[in-house]
Protein backbone atom coordinates (compact mmCIF):
# COMPACT_ATOMS: atom_id res chain seq x y z
CA UNK A 1 0.00 0.00 0.00
CA UNK A 2 1.26 3.34 -0.77
CA UNK A 3 1.02 6.32 1.74
CA UNK A 4 4.03 8.07 1.67
CA UNK A 5 3.98 10.25 4.36
CA UNK A 6 0.93 8.84 6.34
CA UNK A 7 2.52 7.24 9.59
CA UNK A 8 1.16 3.45 9.95
CA UNK A 9 -1.05 4.30 12.42
CA UNK A 10 -2.84 6.75 10.02
CA UNK A 11 -2.99 4.26 7.80
CA UNK A 12 -4.34 1.56 10.43
CA UNK A 13 -7.02 4.39 10.93
CA UNK A 14 -8.16 4.26 7.37
CA UNK A 15 -8.61 0.72 7.37
CA UNK A 16 -10.23 0.30 10.12
CA UNK A 17 -12.72 3.39 9.38
CA UNK A 18 -13.37 1.90 6.22
CA UNK A 19 -13.32 -1.74 7.06
CA UNK A 20 -10.17 -2.12 4.69
CA UNK A 21 -12.52 -1.26 1.85
CA UNK A 22 -12.33 1.19 -0.78
CA UNK A 23 -13.79 3.88 0.40
CA UNK A 24 -15.04 5.47 -3.05
CA UNK A 25 -16.40 2.40 -4.44
CA UNK A 26 -16.65 0.50 -1.49
CA UNK A 27 -16.08 -3.40 -3.05
CA UNK A 28 -12.46 -3.42 -3.50
CA UNK A 29 -9.81 -4.10 -0.84
CA UNK A 30 -7.55 -0.66 0.04
CA UNK A 31 -4.51 -0.62 -1.94
CA UNK A 32 -3.36 3.33 -1.81
CA UNK A 33 -3.85 5.87 1.18
CA UNK A 34 -4.90 9.17 -0.94
CA UNK A 35 -4.10 12.90 0.07
CA UNK A 36 -7.70 14.77 -0.11
CA UNK A 37 -5.84 17.94 0.15
CA UNK A 38 -2.40 16.76 -2.03
CA UNK A 39 0.76 17.10 -0.76
CA UNK A 40 1.77 19.58 -3.42
CA UNK A 41 -1.10 22.26 -1.50
CA UNK A 42 0.64 20.90 1.64
CA UNK A 43 -1.92 18.42 2.76
CA UNK A 44 -0.97 16.38 6.17
CA UNK A 45 -0.78 13.19 7.02
CA UNK A 46 -3.56 13.07 8.76
CA UNK A 47 -6.57 10.93 9.12
CA UNK A 48 -8.92 13.47 8.43
CA UNK A 49 -6.68 14.18 4.89
CA UNK A 50 -6.45 10.51 4.18
CA UNK A 51 -8.97 8.37 2.04
CA UNK A 52 -8.44 4.61 1.74
CA UNK A 53 -8.92 3.38 -2.03
CA UNK A 54 -8.54 0.35 -4.67
CA UNK A 55 -6.13 1.09 -7.30
CA UNK A 56 -8.95 1.70 -9.75
CA UNK A 57 -10.54 4.62 -8.01
CA UNK A 58 -7.02 6.38 -6.90
CA UNK A 59 -6.13 6.08 -10.92
CA UNK A 60 -9.88 7.70 -11.16
CA UNK A 61 -9.80 10.31 -8.70
CA UNK A 62 -6.25 11.83 -10.44
CA UNK A 63 -8.11 11.47 -14.00
CA UNK A 64 -11.63 13.21 -12.99
CA UNK A 65 -10.22 16.05 -11.15
CA UNK A 66 -13.40 17.81 -11.49
CA UNK A 67 -15.70 14.81 -10.33
CA UNK A 68 -13.27 14.36 -7.36
CA UNK A 69 -13.37 18.14 -6.02
CA UNK A 70 -16.98 17.27 -6.56
CA UNK A 71 -16.91 14.14 -4.49
CA UNK A 72 -14.59 15.42 -1.81
CA UNK A 73 -12.18 13.25 -3.10
CA UNK A 74 -9.61 16.10 -3.67
CA UNK A 75 -9.71 19.24 -1.51
CA UNK A 76 -8.98 22.85 -2.91
CA UNK A 77 -6.21 24.16 -0.84
CA UNK A 78 -8.03 27.31 1.05
CA UNK A 79 -8.98 28.84 4.59
CA UNK A 80 -11.75 26.00 4.89
CA UNK A 81 -8.62 23.41 4.73
CA UNK A 82 -6.33 25.06 6.27
CA UNK A 83 -6.58 22.85 9.46
CA UNK A 84 -4.94 19.77 6.56
CA UNK A 85 -2.01 21.76 5.99
CA UNK A 86 1.73 21.59 7.01
CA UNK A 87 2.25 23.98 10.11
Amino acid sequence: MSGSDFPPKVRGAVRCRAGDRCEVCLIRRIDHIHHKLLRSAGGKGVPENALGVCHSCHTYIHANPEKSYEMGWLLHAGPVNMGLKQQ
